[in-house]
């Protein structure tokens, strides 16, 4: 067997830039306002701040409620002289609409549209779950008669492609959208 050749390893990493690089330099320059750190505050000058927001805070809740409780109130009304001026207004009456005459036309591809989606039979449709459960209740009843192994296949053919139309059904349906 040939003899393997150790491998020569520096012990220090490898700096591309040399030693010099990896050293910061201190800021020759001031820093700017926004740069410098913030200094603190003392407690005292603090909690008395914290005193005056929270006073104002109330200050604005009570002017707040003033208002929401003026806007409630009533506003006295007028003294009417007769009820004549009621009968003078020239706007619409009580049963009069203001979308008198107004139909929607729906164009020839809307109602295709809307046919093709909604059924014309007023009777249940069957979800996928309904289809199911027959195709379960079929299948226990011919076990129970004894063709137990062409019905088997029939019932799990029809269960892939009733579970293929309704995946294909979806995609078309989101392809509308």
């Amino acid at each position: 067997m040939a003899k393997r050749k150790e491998r020569i390893q520096n012990p220090e990493p490898f700096d591309p830039y040399g030693a010099d690089h990896a050293k910061t330099k201190k800021r020759s320059k001031a820093p700017k306002q926004y740069q410098q750190e913030e200094k603190l505050i003392a407690s005292k000058i603090s909690s008395k701040i914290m005193k005056e927001a929270l006073l104002q805070q109330k200050e604005e809740d009570e002017a707040a409620n003033d208002k929401a409780a003026t806007f409630f109130e009533e506003i006295p009304k007028a003294e009417e002289a007769d009820g004549d001026d009621i009968d003078e207004f020239a706007g619409f009456s009580e049963t009069q609409s203001q979308f008198a005459g107004y139909e929607e036309e729906i164009n020839e591809e809307d109602e295709k549209l809307m046919e093709a989606f909604l059924s014309k039979d007023a009777g249940q449709q069957k979800t996928l779950a309904d289809l199911i459960v027959q195709r379960i209740k079929e299948k226990d009843s011919s076990v129970a008669s004894g063709n137990t192994g062409l019905n088997f296949i029939l019932l799990m053919l029809s269960f892939i492609l009733i579970l293929v139309l309704s995946v294909f059904s979806m995609f078309s349906l989101s392809a509308w959208r």
